[in-house]
């Protein structure tokens, strides 16, 4: 083979490869909760590309005070809490428009993350302060911890697997076993 067909031939597959790659990039977006003037609009979520700039509205509309976002791939859809009408509100992933409401009667949802069980747990500002727990399709399991947690506002889990909540107005950390007791 002549030097010059080797060479058509690497570019052309070099040209193949880098087209393969750049067809599997991920594009990252930025989305922030823009709570407003807190408990009074306007209230949105935003989106920035990647290097947090070219802010554009993702979604002004049925929300009340949003708090959280988690984004259900599988789904494509996204979920945002609002504090201040008790629900958590399901819109696409792709155009931020409005479907339905995910769960209702929360008193005050705040964060929100899935557990390695693939659930929903949702912490709550007031109401009873107890972490509740969803399916992914909005289906209310259960309220895992049977203590008060006011104005719970952090969550997270340790390698163990038992579950922290964190209370802004109790100014601790609460530790819950993995099957949401004290």
């Amino acid at each position: 083979m002549n030097k010059k067909l080797k060479n058509l031939l690497l570019l052309i597959t070099s040209f193949v490869l880098l087209s393969a790659s750049n067809a599997f990039c991920q594009t990252i977006e930025i989305y922030v909760s823009d709570a407003g003037n807190f408990s009074s609009p306007p209230w949105q979520i935003l989106k920035f590309d990647h290097n947090g700039e070219n802010p554009e509205v993702f979604i002004n509309t049925n929300l009340a005070w949003p708090q959280d976002i988690v984004f259900l791939e599988d789904q494509d859809v996204v979920l945002i809490s609002n504090l201040n009408s008790g629900t958590i509100t399901k819109h696409n992933s792709a155009t931020g428009v409005y479907i339905e409401d995910f769960a209702t009667g929360i008193s005050g949802p705040t964060r929100m993350k899935i557990g390695a069980d693939s659930l929903l747990y949702v912490l709550q500002w007031s109401g009873n302060g107890r972490v509740k727990r969803y399916q992914l399709d909005g289906t209310f399991v259960d309220n895992f911890t049977n203590v008060l947690v006011p104005q719970s506002i952090g969550i997270d889990w340790d390698s163990n697997g038992n579950l922290y909540v964190s209370s802004y107005g109790g100014d601790n950390v609460r530790k819950f076993d993995t099957s949401g007791n004290d």
